[in-house]
């Protein structure tokens, strides 16, 4: 047990030392003994972690995001999880990027991302749905879905998550984080020009069909008590650090059923109305909505299906036997 915790720092050391090179010699030194302090309490799973990123599939991802080197050894996703089961998740969600490749491979490995689709808002622009990678919601999610508006330089709003292969025939998606804008004035004005869809809904929605295609069986939404925020600092003091967004509320309104573990289910398609459930003054109004989505879908299926397709026609044989997994 000695020797592994040895062993564990001492790789951690030395990789941190070749991550932080640039940085100075206080901040080098700092992340050097916490890293290898974190590594030699968890020798087995350090250990197994280096040596996966160390693989030619992960390599290119490592050295994309250099934090990933670190990644399950902090909170991530939910504070409950240990680091057998972050590390999981994350390879999961990495395993299901090599299998699909295109937009997921594209959202790690091009600074821009991958565009799903695009839209045009009265007052906003042209909208694109951008799936990538934002280093500020690393604790959050593997991937992130960001609405960009050519007229604002930070993204309207972003949602994270993470991807799981529970078993053969069980997949699940876990969303870790919706940050947008807080002026309610600003989101009042974003609602109405989609049709009566609050931002929220439309992340929800796009997420939806995104794990639609990739064949998810299962979506969680991260709710307060377990949000990564609340071990963010070593040191936490409630009355600064708490989350200032209500997640356990929001999943409510969109359906979400509270589990004991902290996550609350979400349904795995957005509910329409029937006509004759519409007011007759609104109902022009669900109409243009739902046109609005129908649009929205058939451009992110088209993305992912197509570049998917070919992907699977280069892949390789394990890629090829991952791909035959994901569709039972």
């Amino acid at each position: 047990m000695l020797y592994s915790s040895l062993k564990a720092g001492f790789a951690a050391w030395t990789l941190s030392n070749s991550i932080y090179s640039s940085s100075g010699i206080g901040l080098r030194s700092k992340n050097k003994v916490r890293w290898a302090v974190m590594a030699a309490m968890n020798p087995s799973e350090s250990l197994d972690w280096f040596n996966r990123l160390d693989i030619n599939d992960m390599r290119s991802f490592s050295e994309h995001i250099p934090y990933l080197t670190f990644k399950p050894m902090r909170v991530f996703m939910s504070t409950k999880w240990d680091m057998a089961h972050r590390k999981k998740v994350i390879e999961d969600t990495y395993s299901f990027i090599r299998t699909f490749r295109g937009p997921l491979q594209e959202a790690i490995l091009n600074a821009e991302g991958s565009t799903l689709a695009s839209f045009h808002l009265n007052g906003y622009g042209d909208i694109k749905i951008v799936l990538c990678y934002d280093n500020s919601l690393r604790k959050e999610g593997v991937l992130m879905v960001s609405l960009k508006c050519a007229s604002v330089s930070a993204p309207v709003i972003q949602i994270a998550f993470s991807l799981e292969q529970k078993s053969t025939t069980s997949r699940a998606c876990y969303i870790g984080c919706i940050q947008g804008r807080s002026n309610k004035d600003e989101i009042k004005a974003m609602t109405k020009v989609m049709h009566g869809l609050r931002p929220h809904s439309v992340m929800l929605f796009i997420v939806q069909e995104i794990i639609s295609v990739l064949n998810m069986t299962h979506l969680f939404g991260v709710g307060n008590t377990i949000h990564p925020h609340h071990q963010k600092y070593l040191i936490r003091l409630p009355f600064i650090h708490n989350t200032t967004f209500d997640y356990d509320s929001l999943w409510k309104e969109l359906g979400g059923i509270s589990e004991p573990d902290g996550w609350f289910k979400l349904p795995l398609t957005t509910e329409r109305r029937r006509e004759n459930e519409m007011k007759s003054n609104k109902r022009a109004m669900y109409r243009r909505r739902y046109a609005m989505m129908d649009n929205l879908s058939m451009q992110i299926r088209s993305s992912l299906a197509i570049k998917n397709s070919n992907a699977r026609s280069t892949s390789s044989p394990k890629e090829k036997e991952d791909a035959v997994f994901s569709q039972i």
